[in-house]
């Protein structure tokens, strides 16, 4: 299960581990190929439905659905995976259902109201 995917200078780690020498948006491409749709197709379908216009949740599937936690243009960026947080702590830890920890420079109430976000998307 993807926790999250971190994107260092156009690489992308996912779960800290792998690095796949793809950009995020056709990594993303890939997973979404088998519903028919793209990465650019989710973004617009959710902005339009739901009258999201920053930090658009990306639906995946029933298991994946990830949230930003920066501007898209970041070079640095981290999408994180609602469906495998475990709980929020501190200043901002997150622990995912698989014990792993990680880490983020954002305050728990913002990363909450990320989370209530993409959940509405992934309810319908």
């Amino acid at each position: 299960m993807i926790n999250y995917i971190e994107i260092l200078n156009r690489q992308i780690k996912i779960n800290g581990k792998k690095i796949i020498n793809l950009t995020f948006e056709k990594y993303i491409n890939n997973l979404l190929i088998k519903d028919l749709t793209t990465y650019q197709g989710r973004i617009n379908s959710i902005k339009e439905k739901y009258n999201y216009r920053k930090l658009v949740p990306i639906y995946i599937d029933l298991g994946l659905c990830l949230i930003p936690i920066c501007n898209k243009k970041s070079i640095n960026n981290l999408y994180i995976n609602i469906h495998s947080i475990s709980s929020l702590t501190g200043c901002t830890t997150i622990t995912f259902k698989d014990n792993q920890i990680l880490n983020v420079d954002k305050n728990i109430r913002t990363i909450k109201s990320y989370i209530k976000r993409a959940s509405i998307i992934s309810k319908d």
